[in-house]
């Protein structure tokens, strides 16, 4: 899998440990990473724990990563989406690591054929990848449900 640049629309202890873990797996550099909070501290501690980038602004995250994980709140996710909506094109690959939250809730918030998929990973993610849980919502969809998978497998 070549490096790919992520982003993460929330840059919480979740965030910090997928994007660690992405970083240890080999998946991405530190450099590749970017996320967005609306807390100063929040944006700190991700670039302090994860070296990667930090931005108050959600659309700088989709003109930067194609990969972007929705890592906010549940009740959230819907203004984040509407948010970025306008810069989200069909390259890009939305991930939604927020419990609870439907697929075609997601979709409805963005641009007609965006590739979206919910993860939910365990809590020892937070210490290290462990496992995940994958939905997509098409059949035809079956070479990103794969790419997901080897993204979110365990690293050693």
């Amino acid at each position: 899998m070549d490096s790919v640049t992520v982003g993460f629309l929330g840059a919480g202890k979740m965030a910090s440990a997928l994007a660690s873990g992405f970083v240890r797996a080999g998946i991405t550099t530190k450099e590749k990473l970017i996320a967005s909070d609306v807390s100063a501290l929040a944006r700190s501690a991700f670039g302090d724990t994860v070296g990667g980038k930090s931005t108050a602004f959600n659309p700088d995250v989709v003109k930067f990563a194609s990969v972007i994980i929705i890592a906010v709140k549940p009740d959230q996710v819907s203004e984040v989406l509407r948010e970025i909506s306008p810069e989200v094109t069909e390259a890009h690959l939305i991930v939604s690591i927020a419990a609870g939250v439907l697929i075609a809730r997601m979709e409805a918030d963005l641009p007609p054929g965006t590739r979206v998929v919910r993860v939910m990973p365990n809590t020892p993610a937070l210490v290290a990848p462990q496992q995940a849980v994958l939905a997509s919502a098409a059949p035809r969809r079956r070479k990103t449900r794969t790419w997901c998978r080897a993204f979110f497998q365990p690293s050693e």
